[in-house]
């Protein structure tokens, strides 16, 4: 009986090894990279997704578009948990057909140092999307309007810009960035949430007449 128990036991686990290995829609090679889509709800659009990238290193560069048995999509988001915890990725290029990353696309990318955005495109950035990541160099275009909560938490850049359109610096969005030292608040900014810029390097900042709330811890750690 326990044989069997043990047998229906791994059959169950590789059958899940299974899908999750091939979750994705289809694989398309773009200049010798093989990229993972889904397609959107409604078939029109592609979402890049997690794949096999063990296989890649260096500096990526995606694509806008793709054309798939004979039918060209465009790439217009990254899935949560895309390159979640991968190692080998140094810099991303992103579209401007890109209008959201997905939360922790790029969480723990440890040697992802740069990360050019394109266009105008780009309007959400996800919870904790590089959280724990390398990134030193990160240009975050004015058509950005939210972040989710620790978007940037624990990333290495020194200086940071926050577009126009946001209205509220998310819960622990810069939380542990050491050597942040400059913050550029723009006034559509209500509200800085708490633990937002907690234990970073900030020397001084300029916070306009539109806040009217900061929370808890906001700026606490900032020696």
């Amino acid at each position: 009986m326990r044989h069997i128990f043990i047998i229906s036991a791994l059959t169950a686990l590789l059958s899940l090894f299974s899908v999750t290995a091939s979750a994705y829609d289809i694989a398309v090679e773009n200049e010798g990279v093989t990229f993972y889509y889904n397609y959107s709800a409604d078939g029109s659009e592609l979402i890049l997704t997690a794949g096999d990238w063990n296989c890649y290193t260096g500096n990526l560069v995606i694509p806008d578009k793709v054309t798939y048995e004979g039918k060209t999509y465009s790439v217009t988001s990254i899935e949560d948990n895309t390159f979640l915890s991968f190692n080998r990725l140094r810099s991303v290029t992103i579209p401007g057909s890109v209008k959201s990353i997905g939360a922790s696309a790029f969480q723990g990318c440890v040697v992802l140092t740069t990360v050019t955005i394109l266009g105008n495109g780009l309007t959400s950035i996800g919870t904790k999307a590089f959280y724990n990541s390398a990134v030193n160099s990160i240009n975050i275009p004015n058509s950005v309007t939210s972040f989710g909560n620790g978007a940037f938490s624990g990333c290495k850049f020194t200086s940071i810009n926050i577009p126009n359109g946001v209205t509220s610096i998310a819960e622990d969005l810069f939380m542990d960035c050491g050597k942040l030292t400059s913050v550029n608040i723009p006034n559509s900014v209500t509200s800085i949430e708490e633990y937002a810029f907690y234990n970073t390097g900030l020397t001084s900042v300029t916070i306009p007449n539109s806040v009217t709330s900061i929370g808890n811890k906001a700026f606490s750690g900032c020696i």
